[in-house]
């Protein structure tokens, strides 16, 4: 049995020369999750953000340099910790809190609770790091304002708001 294949016209967003990503589409901001826990228990955080749907976390290792004494004091018995480090939409960022405080106040050990903060990320280079770190599916243009003369329904002809067509077949 043989099926045919249907032809699928898409919109492709073509920037210009010169024309800038975010002067033409919309931006979101990115946020860095940093959630450090105790040792073992980051691969369990890590879970919880892709299930929330987090694009990217990475685990590093990390031990404490605060000398031995301070942590007896302390009650602290292992400086071994686990550094999770995720990269999410700014939208995503309090979802992904939530689930790190809820996780905080049900452990019942004091050692299995840790610290969980949130920065901006100033910059990313690439246009397909952004879309790939934002999860950006969908380019959203941002809406045009208008230019002399066109207000009264003229338009230039080299200004067309007409994306391209590519054909792709399934």
């Amino acid at each position: 049995m043989f099926f045919r294949k249907k032809k699928v016209e898409e919109r492709v967003d073509v920037l210009k020369d010169g024309e800038a990503y975010d002067q033409t589409f919309k931006v979101a901001k990115i946020k860095v999750l940093v959630t450090i826990v105790a040792r073992g228990t980051g691969a369990h955080y890590m879970k919880d953000y892709q299930d929330l749907g987090a694009p990217m976390s990475f685990l590093c290792f990390g031990k404490g340099t605060v000398e031995k004494e301070l942590y007896e004091i302390l009650g602290i018995t292992d400086s071994r910790k686990d550094i999770v480090f995720t990269v999410a939409n700014e939208n995503l960022i309090p979802t992904l809190l939530d689930s790190v405080i809820k996780r905080f106040k049900a452990a019942k050990k004091p050692n299995l609770k840790g610290i969980a903060f949130a920065f901006e990320l100033n910059s990313v280079a690439g246009v397909l790091a952004y879309k790939y770190l934002s999860n950006t599916k969908v380019n959203e243009r941002k809406p045009q304002i208008k230019k002399e003369g066109e207000e009264n329904g003229e338009r230039n002809s080299n200004d067309t708001n007409e994306l391209p067509t590519r054909r792709k077949t399934l």
